[in-house]
């Protein structure tokens, strides 16, 4: 399924005696050296030499991969949607302007097979991530997806700080316009979705109604999502895929028009999203100036977007936006989600012990829910269980004041309060993590419902 078109040569010409002997005849260690060309292990972006583009029917989108690392081709390619790829890269011979053309056309199955045949160390790297990626995306199909409820706003907020604060071209408002999307005109709450993995939300997409303006007062209605949060640790793992592709099956349902988004050229034609130029719709009112790759559209029904031209407007919360707002709400949300965060922003010093003591907290508080309470990390099953802090020379034990009682005859050693014990990191051991599971074994006995 190869085809190779080469500009017409003399057949005495340099410029054809090079193109033949790069080109040969084409067997298979050749194409398979091509493929692992386009699979190399660095981001295309690096590369002068190629412009590569996958084309996937399924989804009827064209995708270039100049600037995709190999990880994020692979989780294309393991999309139950994807089960045929073209493939067209293009290499120019040195610095001459001739060069070759090869299209591949194979299905999913045939493709991963000539992978594992590729240069060892280019093709057991780029299989192996297609198969993690396959693993990963379960992860998104156990998720639970659900409206937003009044009580998961602080914890999706969190989570977009999160999401937000080292990403590219993030302004760091979006935990704010989070928070300020809910109480305008055009918030879809319809379209507000939370993911939830073991009774945690993880995950968050937000909805708003925007409008197409075109010529003598023309407008069409359509539909913008932003932001997408998903927590950095659960990312790649097909979460936000699940959530974007839930919202979009809704949307259609619901009768929208078609929806309208700012974000990665490379990871949204996956669910269809294409150019929004294409359809003659501009991201300003200005008619002209360079089209933005990451401006895209996604019609969600046949025909939605003919005829319709013109620039996008959003609600007016995105353009009014104040930094001082936003600087306060995000110094609120730096306060740690988890224990995983918790322990994180710890000095390194610190960490190894309360890792100790949180494993032995845990073995000995089975089905205990961990949480971060008054600002320490927590065990719940019906009440507070059982806190521990870390402080500049010691750990901190809380098991509430009727556990001191108990073990007073044990804590003789230790500086305590009415309802805390303090352990020293100087001194601290096995014998000390055993009195410690030892107090969170009788909290759980104790102090639960």
């Amino acid at each position: 399924e190869c085809e190779y078109e080469l500009p017409e040569q003399s057949a005495d010409s340099n410029k054809s005696q090079l193109i033949k002997i790069m080109l040969g005849k084409r067997d298979s260690s050749h194409l398979l050296n091509d493929i692992a060309v386009l699979f190399a292990d660095t981001p295309f972006e690096g590369s002068k030499s190629y412009r590569n583009t996958l084309y996937l029917p399924n989804l009827k989108a064209y995708v270039r991969v100049d600037s995709m690392k190999p990880e994020d081709i692979a989780e294309m390619l393991a999309s139950d949607e994807c089960d045929k790829i073209l493939i067209f890269p293009y290499r120019f011979l040195g610095d001459k302007p001739a060069y070759y053309e090869l299209t591949l056309a194979t299905n999913k199955s045939k493709f991963a097979d000539l992978l594992k045949q590729i240069e060892k160390h280019k093709s057991d790297a780029l299989y192996e991530e297609m198969q993690r990626v396959k693993a990963q995306n379960k992860l998104g199909n156990k998720a639970t997806l659900r409206l937003e409820k009044k009580s998961d706003r602080d914890i999706v907020e969190r989570i977009t700080y999160r999401v937000f604060l080292n990403a590219e071209h993030a302004s760091g408002d979006e935990a704010l316009l989070a928070h300020r999307l809910r109480s305008c005109k055009s918030f879809v709450p319809e379209l507000d979705y939370v993911a939830e993995l073991d009774g945690k939300v993880v995950g968050n997409i937000m909805y708003t109604k925007s409008k197409i303006i075109g010529r003598i007062g023309w407008e069409w209605d359509v539909l913008t999502f932003e932001p997408v949060s998903v927590l950095p640790k659960y990312q790649r793992d097909g979460v936000g895929t699940a959530l974007i592709r839930k919202t979009l099956e809704v949307a259609r349902e619901l009768g929208y028009r078609a929806v309208l988004i700012f974000g990665h050229e490379n990871y949204y034609p996956r669910f269809g999203f294409k150019p929004a130029s294409e359809y003659h719709i501009r991201a300003t009112e200005q008619p002209t100036g360079e089209v933005n790759p990451a401006f895209m559209a996604l019609p969600l029904y046949d025909g939605a977007l003919d005829n319709v031209s013109g620039f996008l407007l959003l609600d007016e919360v995105f353009y009014s936006i104040e930094k001082t707002e936003s600087d306060k709400l995000n110094t609120k949300l730096t306060a740690p989600m988890d224990i995983d965060e918790y322990i994180e922003s710890q000095p390194i010093y610190y960490q190894s012990f309360l890792r100790q003591v949180r494993e032995t907290i845990r073995n000995a508080t089975p089905g205990a829910a961990e949480k971060i309470s008054y600002q320490m990390p927590t065990y719940w099953r019906g009440q507070n269980l059982i806190h521990f802090a870390a402080f500049k020379k010691h750990i901190g034990i809380y098991p509430g004041a009727e556990a001191m009682i108990h073990f007073t005859q044990r804590l003789y050693r230790y500086k305590t309060s009415k309802g805390a014990i303090q352990f020293p990191y100087q001194t601290f051991g096995d014998e000390q993590l055993a009195l410690i599971g030892e107090i969170a074994a009788w909290c759980a006995e104790h102090n639960a419902k």
